[in-house]
């Protein structure tokens, strides 16, 4: 006998013409392979996949920052967790860090390696571990102990390194000292996790008022309606490092008096607008520094970037200032 139910609970018969289910999981991008991978295999540490790690305090999400020991020492994890992101932020993530990985420099933060962690449910990349923080906290902690000399070698060691980074036709991009980290032997290194993303760094739709950054950015670079070359970028690279010089020398954030007296978004409009007529630091800042670095200054400030030097000319400048102060007396005629 027939029921009014009948049909509610009886499965439907499988059609045979439908397509076979996707693979899951993408064989490229599976955890548990990614150490076989020929792009990842040399660099792969296997011994740090059974640490214990632990987030950075603070950090931006709680899986993209850890800390861990390696070999008996401590090292930054750039992380991704493969249980809460999509295909393509994993591919994209392995391949920045592909790119990162091959750029060697005593004054940019070295990639160690890749390994996963978490029980094998993220990847990471394996950094030097960089004790003191970002430049720009140094620059103001008032407990920070500073001497000329220290300031002179930092100013070389950030132009050598980017120094490196031009010399492979690779910008870095929205410079400020907040991408500078340093060590505990108070060394300088580019923050190379920075170079991940190099569409945003360069890229104006990225910008927003009221962070400071335009402080620090090429009057070029704040008009969005510019094109911009390969040379566009490194002639604005060289303009901002020359920001960071002020700031390191000087320890006053550049157009402090600015942002004091209008707020963080509307002195950085008018930065914006005032197309590098803007003095970042007051006049009287300057005199005491060298003939040779005031007119580097000038040369790296200046609003027309085919105006700017290289950064082979920028370190050969810098290189006698930064010399320990007995060998630079007995150098001097």
């Amino acid at each position: 006998m027939k029921s009014i139910f009948d049909g509610f609970f009886k499965k439907p018969d499988a059609p045979s013409n439908l397509p076979p289910s996707p693979a899951k999981k993408d064989s490229e991008l599976d955890p548990r392979t990614l150490s076989a991978r020929p792009d990842l295999a040399p660099h792969w540490l296997p011994e740090l996949e059974k640490e214990r790690v632990t987030p950075v305090k603070g950090g931006f999400r709680h899986s993209t920052a850890k800390h861990a020991m390696l070999h008996g020492r401590k090292v930054f994890l750039k992380c991704i967790d493969f249980t809460q992101t999509y295909t393509a932020e994993k591919r994209a993530f392995i391949d920045a860090a592909i790119q990162i990985q091959p750029l060697h420099h005593e004054h940019l933060v070295h990639v160690l390696g890749f390994s996963v962690v978490a029980y094998s449910t993220t990847f990471c990349i394996v950094l030097e571990y960089m004790e003191k923080g970002t430049l720009f906290s140094c620059i103001h902690d008032p407990t920070f102990e500073w001497t000329d000399h220290l300031a002179w070698r930092m100013c070389l060691e950030l132009a050598t390194g980017l120094h490196y980074l031009h010399g492979h036709q690779r910008p870095y991009g929205r410079i400020n000292p907040s991408k500078v980290l340093v060590n505990s032997a108070n060394q300088c290194k580019w923050n190379v996790q920075h170079l991940m993303h190099p569409d945003q760094n360069h890229d104006l739709a990225f910008q927003r008022y009221g962070s400071g950054d335009a402080a620090y950015m090429a009057p070029e670079a704040l008009n969005p309606r510019q094109h911009r070359r390969i040379e566009d970028l490194l002639a604005a690279d060289v303009y901002s490092l020359a920001i960071v010089f002020g700031e390191l020398l000087t320890k006053r954030r550049p157009h402090a008096e600015l942002y004091a007296t209008m707020g963080f978004v509307a002195a950085d409009i008018h930065i914006a607008t005032a197309s590098g007529t803007s003095s970042p630091f007051p006049a009287d800042c300057s005199v005491q520094w060298p003939h040779a670095f005031q007119q580097l200054m000038q040369q790296c400030l200046h609003c027309d970037p085919s105006v700017r030097p290289p950064m082979e000319h920028v370190v050969r400048i810098l290189a006698p200032l930064a010399e320990p102060p007995c060998q630079r007396q007995l150098t001097s005629p």
